[in-house]
């Protein structure tokens, strides 16, 4: 998987909720998530919708809080840049992830701006 992505991607992943992750990170969160049973997103078909720009819809299992699990339907957006993936953001609803979609590749997400900078909160303040 780690292939796939850009090596200076930015990624939002429901294995790690409100974080900014590196391509090795959101990796490594998902391989975790995933042998603790706790993550499974089926097959994906994107569908371009900008150039460099797709999205893809699924439903997705996945960890909330220290006891909680969820069922629910998801969108990706993600954007790519030398044939790889650049950045991936996760929305509740079709509409709002296509809000994002407004050719810019960045897709609203932080750069890395240092070697081995962990994943940023997402949430204000954090």
């Amino acid at each position: 998987m780690q292939t796939l992505i850009h090596p200076a991607g930015r990624l939002e992943s429901l294995a790690a909720v409100g974080q900014v992750l590196s391509n090795v990170e959101v990796v490594d969160a998902i391989e975790a998530a995933a042998r603790r049973g706790l993550y499974a997103v089926p097959a994906w078909e994107p569908v371009l919708v900008g150039p460099h720009i797709g999205l893809v819809d699924s439903r997705v299992r996945y960890r909330v809080g220290p006891n909680g699990i969820t069922d629910e339907h998801r969108w990706w957006l993600a954007s790519e840049r030398d044939e790889l993936i650049w950045r991936m953001r996760v929305f509740g609803d079709r509409a709002t992830a296509l809000s994002f979609n407004n050719g810019e590749l960045d897709l609203g997400l932080p750069s890395c701006t240092r070697e081995g900078e962990r994943g940023r909160s997402l949430r204000a303040g954090a």
